[in-house]
């Protein structure tokens, strides 16, 4: 059976503490953590460490690496947060001194903070008018990938990709890339179709099973490389959207909220008591989406049997859960269901524990 990575990742607003992850003073419940603690200087074409993340990281890097958990830094954002999707194109299509200047920029904030690797976000297309897609060569894409994952898997660390949920069949635009670089990539973060306001108006709701299945079979048939798959970690969240409807029609097993906008998002705390609010009506179908709606409130939501469904599929063929905004979970045990509910039931289920404890 392949092994079942769980991946956690802090915020993109703020340092999370990692003894969230932590079973025991001991233990971990994830094998692998993302941080943000550096930004892309345009001017240098280099990635530097930001001062104040780096101070609120070093400990927690140190308690990660002790109890054996790898640590990657992310490089890439959606905007110019990390570095935007623009400057990777830019870096990939010249392939120039200045390219071998960033990825050496990656090599030395790797070792200087003693971390495990990269979590590269290429957002596909992240630009207006979808132009990145459209600002390469093809043959660039892998040659530019391979030259940045290439050196960390000669030292044993870890190159994960991430591909967009909303942008992922933008993402195949250029052909079957991936096949040049599987050897050279540890594992792809796919991000499940999710509606995120601005990105995807008129998308579903996040992780629906349904239209995950959908894109990453039309991935499997236009992918040559049997490897691929196994190689995937898929995300899942404990927060979700909570959205004012505005003229969307409302169908049982996955709406599609058009024209809509997202208040807030619902930590678990929220969600675990407004499903069973009677005031709600709350909608629950494993194979697509479970949601709940009250006048022109809606919101998604996972329960066990969501969980095992999107679980059961991902075991058949991928390498684990990437589980984003960790600090969301129910820290405190509000839901009664104890700390870090779903966190918990992600690791029960992906390492086969016969009691996932189902609370919600």
């Amino acid at each position: 059976m392949l092994e079942k990575y769980k991946f956690g990742a802090n915020s993109a607003i703020k340092w999370w503490n990692f003894s969230l992850t932590t079973d025991t003073p001991q233990t971990s419940l994830c094998d692998v953590i993302v941080i943000n603690i550096a930004v892309f200087n345009s001017s240098t074409n280099e990635m530097n460490a930001v001062p104040n993340r780096i101070a609120g990281a070093t400990s927690q890097i140190k308690l990660a690496k002790k109890l054996g958990v790898k640590v990657l830094f992310k490089v890439g954002s959606w905007d110019e947060f990390i570095m935007h999707p623009r400057a990777i194109t830019k870096l990939a299509s010249d392939n120039n001194a200045q390219t071998a200047k960033f990825i050496k920029s990656i090599t030395t904030l790797i070792n200087q903070f003693d971390l495990d690797g990269v979590f590269f976000s290429w957002i596909w297309p992240g630009c207006p008018q979808a132009t990145c897609v459209n600002d390469i060569e093809r043959k660039k894409i892998p040659e530019f990938i391979q030259s940045l994952a290439r050196p960390l898997k000669d030292n044993g660390q870890l190159f994960v990709y991430f591909i967009h949920g909303s942008n992922a069949k933008v993402a195949l635009t250029p052909g079957d890339y991936f096949t040049d670089i599987v050897d050279v990539v540890d594992y792809f973060a796919f991000e499940s179709p999710t509606q995120s306001g601005e990105w995807s108006p008129n998308a579903d709701l996040n992780f629906n099973l349904k239209k995950s299945k959908e894109v990453l079979s039309e991935y499997f048939a236009k992918i040559k490389s049997p490897r691929f798959k196994s190689k995937i970690v898929m995300y899942m969240e404990s927060s979700f959207p909570n959205f004012e409807l505005s003229g969307a029609p409302i169908k049982l097993g996955g709406p599609q909220l058009i024209n809509s906008k997202i208040k807030r998002r619902l930590e678990i705390t929220d969600w675990c008591k407004r499903v069973r609010d009677i005031s709600y009506d709350v909608f629950r179908n494993p194979e697509t989406q479970n949601y709940a709606v009250k006048g022109n409130t809606l919101f998604a939501f996972d329960d066990v049997e969501s969980m095992k469904a999107k679980i059961n599929y991902l075991k058949s063929f991928g390498s684990g859960v990437y589980i984003t905004e960790v600090q969301y979970d129910d820290q405190a045990g509000e839901c009664g269901c104890g700390k870090m509910p779903f966190l918990k039931m992600v690791v029960n289920m992906l390492t086969m524990n016969c009691d996932p404890s189902p609370c919600f």
